[in-house]
């Protein structure tokens, strides 16, 4: 991640504890999340009712350092997001970062 998107994210977000007993679901592609301290796991879990229920299936491990997004809301499946004892993510709301000059 670049230098310049680390700190304008600092200035513009939320801390947010991630733990495995609340997992976040990430069924909104409004905000950002980028992982300050720990790891974030991703987990694909079915719904019923518009509630998870059912198995996780892992999909990937996020690194300190590492940027995530939310999903588009579906009928059938969610994302769920689980952090490490001690993981810390960034909340931001995409609006809220700045456009950066594209590089050559």
């Amino acid at each position: 991640m670049s230098p310049e998107l680390r700190i304008a994210s600092a200035s513009a977000g939320t801390p947010l504890a991630l733990r495995a007993s609340a997992p976040l679901r990430l069924d909104h592609g409004e905000d950002l999340y980028l992982v300050q301290r720990g790891w974030v796991d991703l987990f694909a879990v079915p719904l019923a009712d518009g509630e998870p229920a059912g198995v996780r299936r892992h999909l990937l491990r996020l690194e300190s350092g590492r940027l995530f997004a939310g999903f588009p809301s579906g009928d059938s499946v969610a994302v769920l997001a689980v952090g490490s004892l001690d993981s810390e993510a960034l909340q931001v709301p995409r609006k809220r970062l700045p456009l950066l000059p594209a590089t050559q």
